[in-house]
């Protein structure tokens, strides 16, 4: 790295006095996956909302030096020596995300960079229902590639093959076959890369492996597996860390006997998503640094001899409870962990953190609340942060790209934003929607002659998903300041949480002072409730008397309850099933809706319940979405509660008529 370099970083900084990394050398190679995950304040709400993890730099910002430099610092020193670098690429476009601000902007503009290798690990995660890939767009990608990437000095190459992960190996199957082979010079010439050259593909993909090796990949490997389980072991929704070791042992015998592909052997040192997922969450508990050094121990019986190398994931998925990152919780134990196992024993570097002053250079000065975790109040004015637009912070693009912002005639402050002629623009923070309120989204608004600017409302569902689906708020030409105002009614129980977005048509437009605020709760038609101080309401499966502990309905591992009486049910009739529960630390708590005939006869069917299953330790309220669809033959549905691999507790249990959102 040039001098000039060097300064730029070391003033970006803050002039830190870090200390020099020193590697430790190891004699497999080590790697891990690199999520680029937090390019914005908002990607850290779910962590903060939840209460851990914390790193140790704090919540700091993707595509700051300094944090790259103590990333790196950290994983040679514990013998990591390259990243795979998670990659979100618009292959229609050619277009480079947001997302891979911390490669772009961090790492590849870090100090030490040098002291590491990296690879791209290309998330083509659009899903099989996605059009086939082209040619041109593999070519595209491989132009891509060549000139971001493969033409840096410390990319990884196996036997002087630059190395690319891909995420799904059946998208190239869906659009090319076989042929895909075929295809691979011709990325190669598009790359830039010399005559000759072959890329060192390694497909995410544990099985089917012959046909990987067909298309012309060099190599298998897995990002996790943390959801594969023995039967025998928690529940739905909980499962030791125990288990997750012997499932991948198991998972590494079956590849490694396979003998289609080397192998790029997998790590993981736990899984919780909670954060993300909230109470719908899959969660390995009892997660310990010792239990991951057993499992690298392990992992040493399977690594191939002619890659010589595993892979930990991840890095930094603090959403996914799956890190080795230094956390305040738990310090370096993953790191050490890996360096017990993999590294030669010597003068290993001390455990070294930055200061308080250093990390103030790179953290964000305000994380918003989550959705997922704290319900909306009805005292807080506006739910949007970042509506004002006056920290240039908030907005992205629909191409992932940084919002704009304009200094010119804004409606209130210094700055509105900017949303150029037939783009768009949304809010990175998503708002809350609590059933039975009613939600007032406005915004200032003006475009310039002949344009127009609409509004409009991504819908989340309840698990944080989005449900590829819009909800329209109102649109404006007018070429001076005005506000559009829509109320959304919060009675969708299938939609959880909703963003703000702008799309200006035939010129540029621009939006200021967007809020989203709480007018006021909404009629509910109530069909049931109960608060489940008595065990009245309910029975057994076996038809006996249902319990009650802690003032609340007594659900025992294994067995159900279910009410005595019954709800209304037809075509395209939809409730909002909300109750309180409380699990203990290995159960699952499913709910269910048995369907019945109009004489009360069971039809030995259930109704579709979306995100059915929950597990959370202390009490928790949930809401649930029973809808019934057109050809429905129920007419009677009722409301039963199932405990798995461990005790539940329900209360204040409460059904109420929902409706549907408009959506486009």
């Amino acid at each position: 790295m040039n001098a000039i370099l060097i300064a730029l970083s070391l003033a970006t900084r803050g002039g830190c006095d870090m200390p020099a990394p020193r590697p430790v050398p190891t004699d497999i190679t080590v790697g891990c996956y690199y999520f680029p995950g937090h390019f914005n304040a908002a990607r850290w709400a779910p962590m903060k909302s939840y209460g851990h993890p914390r790193p140790l730099l704090g919540y700091y910002r993707d595509g700051a030096p300094g944090v790259a430099d103590w990333h790196i610092k950290w994983a040679v020193e514990h013998g990591i020596s390259f990243f795979a670098f998670d990659w979100y690429y618009d292959y229609h476009t050619g277009r480079v995300s947001e997302h891979n601000t911390a490669l772009d902007e961090g790492f590849l503009k870090a100090q030490y960079r040098d002291l590491m290798r990296f690879a791209i690990f290309w998330c083509n995660e659009e899903g099989a229902a996605e059009a086939p890939y082209t040619r041109e767009q593999m070519l595209l990608l491989g132009k891509v590639l060549g000139e971001r990437y493969f033409s840096q000095s410390n990319y990884l190459r196996i036997d002087g093959r630059p190395v690319l992960f891909v995420s799904e190996p059946g998208r190239l199957w869906q659009s090319f076959g076989e042929g895909f082979r075929d295809l691979l010079p011709e990325i190669v010439r598009a790359a830039g890369l010399p005559e000759g050259t072959e890329l060192f593909l390694v497909g995410k993909q544990s099985d089917n492996l012959d046909r990987l090796a067909r298309m012309g990949f060099s190599a298998c490997t897995a990002y996790n597996y943390a959801g594969n389980r023995t039967p025998n072991d928690g529940s739905p929704l909980r499962a030791t860390y125990d288990d997750m070791v012997e499932v991948y042992e198991q998972m590494w015998r079956q590849v490694t006997d396979a003998r289609a592909l080397p192998y790029i052997v997998p790590l993981s040192p736990g899984w919780d998503s909670r954060p993300w997922y909230g109470p719908h969450a899959f969660v390995r508990t009892h997660p310990t640094a010792a239990k991951f050094r057993e499992m690298c121990e392990r992992a040493k019986r399977y690594v191939d001899p002619k890659l010589n190398m595993v892979i930990a994931e991840c890095w930094n998925e603090f959403g996914e409870g799956s890190f080795v990152e230094p956390t305040e919780e738990f310090g370096f134990g993953a790191l050490d962990a890996l360096r017990e196992t993999f590294c030669r024993p010597g003068d290993w570097p001390p455990n070294a953190a930055p200061s308080a002053e250093e990390k103030a250079t790179w953290t964000y000065d305000a994380i918003p609340d989550d959705p997922l975790h704290l319900a909306p109040s009805a005292q807080i004015s506006d739910l949007l942060p970042w509506g004002d637009m006056e920290d240039n912070l908030g907005w992205i693009g629909f191409d992932h790209a940084p919002a704009k912002f304009s200094t010119e005639k804004p409606h209130s402050g210094g700055r509105s934003l900017a949303i150029a002629a037939d783009t768009g623009v949304k809010s990175t923070a998503h708002v809350g929607l609590a059933f039975g309120r009613e939600y007032e989204v406005t915004a200032w608004v003006r475009c310039s002659p002949g344009a127009n600017v609409q509004m409009i409302a991504a819908l989340f569902g309840r698990d944080g998903r989005w449900t590829r689906t819009y909800h329209d708020l109102g649109c404006s030409e007018s070429t001076g300041w005005t506000r559009i105002a829509a109320r959304i009614p919060g009675l969708d129980p299938a939609i959880g949480a909703i963003d703000v977005e702008f799309v200006a048509t035939g010129g540029a437009c621009y939006a200021d002072d967007v809020s989203v605020s709480v007018v006021g709760a909404l009629p509910t038609p109530t069909v049931f409730a109960d608060t489940c101080a008595s065990a009245d309401g309910w029975v057994t499966y076996d038809g006996g008397p249902a319990s009650i502990a802690e003032g609340a309905l007594h659900i025992p591992s294994g067995a159900g309850v279910k009410t005595r009486s019954t709800l209304p049910a037809g075509p395209n009739t939809t409730y909002a099933i909300s109750a309180q529960i409380r699990c203990d630390e290995m159960a699952t708590l499913e709910v269910r809706a048995a369907e019945f005939d109009g004489a009360g006869a069971w039809l030995r069917t259930y109704a579709p319940i979306a995100s059915s299953s929950v597990s959370w330790q202390d009490w928790v309220e949930v809401t649930f979405t029973l809808a019934f669809p057109a050809d429905t033959q129920a007419r009677l549905a009722d409301l039963e509660f199932v405990a798995l691999g461990g005790e539940g507790f329900v209360r204040n249990v409460r059904v109420v008529q929902g409706g549907r959102l408009d959506r486009r």
